[in-house]
């Protein structure tokens, strides 16, 4: 196994941001629960740290492959290029999105009575999500092969 189980949760996400996907999978939590062992964190949320660890190195592995990609975007077919940008780019977005809001909504219920600028961020992002999903869905009528 890769990742010690005396490492803390925040410290693994800290290294590695996509790494905070296989976490909410396993319903671990990475932020108020940051400082917590990888080993006791798996514990609570009755997994294994091998089960997560072996997660772990899939995503390691998943996102050092994705950033191998040497396509010379210059020298490509517009069909191409705009079908990559819908299938990769609308498609993480619609996926992230709700995603991100999802954490904000977390974050916001469990320190906003503390830090009240949270409301003003998720009214900023309801916003930035809603011109996201116009301007996406127009793109996509508008350029789709």
């Amino acid at each position: 196994m890769a990742h010690s189980t005396e490492s803390t949760v925040g410290e693994l996400v800290a290294e590695g941001i996509h790494r905070a996907r296989v976490f909410e999978t396993y319903g671990i939590d990475y932020c108020c629960g940051g400082k917590t062992t990888l080993a006791e964190a798996c514990r609570k949320a009755g997994c294994t740290p091998d089960e997560v660890a072996a997660a772990l190195d899939a995503a390691d592995q998943d996102t050092a492959q994705a950033g191998s990609d040497t396509t010379d975007w210059r020298a490509t077919s517009l069909t191409k290029l705009t079908t990559h940008i819908v299938q990769t780019h609308h498609a993480f977005m619609k996926r992230e999105l709700p995603r991100i809001a999802d954490l904000l909504a977390k974050v916001r219920n469990a320190h906003g009575e503390n830090h009240p600028e949270l409301a003003d961020l998720a009214q900023v992002y309801g916003a930035l999500r809603a011109g996201s999903r116009r301007i996406s869905r127009r793109r996509s009528r508008c350029y789709s092969p």
